[in-house]
C-alpha cells in the first residue's frame, strides 16, 4: 500500500478480517497516493476548477487542513510541488535555484483549499499541488481499525511502515511492544515504546527518503516556509489517539525542529520523541515511564 508493507495483528479467531481490512486500505490508498496518475489526488491536481471527490477523499482532506491549522502550517498539504522539482516524485534528484523555489511556494499554501459539500474540493492554484502523504497511511490506518473495532474485534495492531495503531488490551493484558528506529542504523533500535492502552505511533525522518549531494542530506519532508527540505531533525517518533493526527504532527516536528517540536507536542497533548542532527535525543515528560532506551543506542550524525 503507497509503497509500504502493511502488517495487521489480530487475534487467531479473528484473522479472516485481516484480508477485509486490507482491501479497504488498498481501496482508500488508490484515491489519496499523490504518486499515483489516476484517483482523486490526481484529478484534484490536474485541475484548477472544483472537482468532486469521494467521501474517503474528502474527510482525508478535511483531516488534513484541520492538522495544517493546528501545526500553523508546518504541516501542509500542499507541498505536492516543491517535492517534484527537488526530484521526490520521479527520483531524478535535484537541488532547484532560488527563483524555481520562490516562484513553486506561491502555491504551497494549505489556506488556498476550499472544501465544500457534497464533497467539492476547490481553490488550487497552478502551483498548487496537493500532496496528503504526511496524514495519508495514518489516515488509512485509522479507517482500518474502525473496521475492525467495529466487527467487535478487541485487540490488533495495524502497522504501515511506521505509521501503527493499536486498540483494545492484548490478552492476559501482555503490553505492545514497539522499538524506536535508530535513524542511521536501519538495523538498529534506539529504544523500545511499552504501550499498555490504546494509542496511535508515527515516525517521521530524514531517512527514509533522501539523497546526499555535495555532503549534505536532502530528505523528502519539506519546510512550507522555506521551499527546502527540513534538516534540523534526523527523527521524530510521536505517540498520540490516532494515527492521521500522529503522522502529521511527525512531520510538523521534524521541521519545526526540537524545540518548537517539543512545544508543539505539549501543547496537543502528545508525547514524542525527537532526534536532533548531532544525535541527541530529547523527549516530552509523558515518556519516562513508557520509553526504555537501549545501552548501545548511540545515533551518529
Amino acid at each position: 500500500m503507497m509503497g509500504t508493507i502493511v502488517k495487521i495483528t489480530l487475534p487467531v479467531r479473528h484473522s479472516d478480517a485481516a484480508s477485509e481490512a486490507a482491501r479497504i486500505m488498498c481501496h482508500i490508498a488508490s484515491q489519496v497516493n499523490a504518486f499515483s496518475s489516476i484517483g482523486d489526488i490526481a484529478r484534484i491536481n490536474r485541475s484548477v476548477k472544483p472537482v468532486k471527490v469521494s467521501t474517503s477523499t474528502f474527510q482525508l482532506l478535511r483531516a488534513g487542513l484541520d492538522l495544517c491549522k493546528k501545526t500553523d502550517g508546518a504541516f501542509d498539504i500542499t507541498c505536492g510541488r516543491l517535492s517534484e522539482i527537488w526530484g521526490f516524485r520521479d527520483g531524478k534528484y535535484r537541488i532547484p535555484e532560488d527563483s524555481e523555489i520562490e516562484r513553486v511556494l506561491t502555491g504551497v499554501n494549505y489556506r488556498l483549499i476550499d472544501l465544500s459539500e457534497p464533497f467539492i474540493v476547490s481553490g488550487r492554484t497552478k502551483n498548487t499541488r496537493i500532496d496528503p502523504g504526511g496524514i495519508a497511511k495514518g489516515f488509512i490506518v485509522d479507517r482500518a481499525v474502525d473496521f475492525l473495532a467495529g466487527k467487535g474485534i478487541p485487540y490488533g495492531i495495524i502497522d504501515a511502515g511506521g505509521d501503527l495503531r493499536c486498540w483494545g488490551v492484548k490478552s492476559r493484558k501482555r503490553p505492545w511492544i514497539i522499538g524506536v528506529q535508530n535513524p542511521r542504523r536501519t538495523d538498529g533500535i534506539i529504544g523500545k515504546l511499552v504501550i499498555d492502552r490504546p494509542a496511535a505511533i508515527a515516525t517521521s525522518g530524514d531517512y527514509q527518503r533522501f539523497f546526499i549531494k555535495n555532503g549534505k542530506r536532502y530528505c523528502h519532508i519539506m519546510d512550507p516556509s522555506s521551499g527546502r527540505p527540513a534538516d534540523t531533525v534526523m527523527s521524530a517518533t510521536v505517540i498520540g489517539a490516532n494515527a492521521a493526527e500522529t503522522d502529521a504532527v511527525a512531520t510538523a516536528v521534524c521541521v519545526l525542529g526540537v524545540e518548537k517540536g517539543l512545544e508543539l507536542l505539549r501543547k496537543n497533548g502528545m508525547d514524542g520523541i525527537i532526534i536532533d542532527k548531532g544525535g541527541r535525543i530529547s523527549a516530552t515528560s509523558g515518556l519516562s515511564k513508557i520509553f526504555i532506551q537501549e545501552k548501545d543506542n548511540a545515533v551518529l550524525p
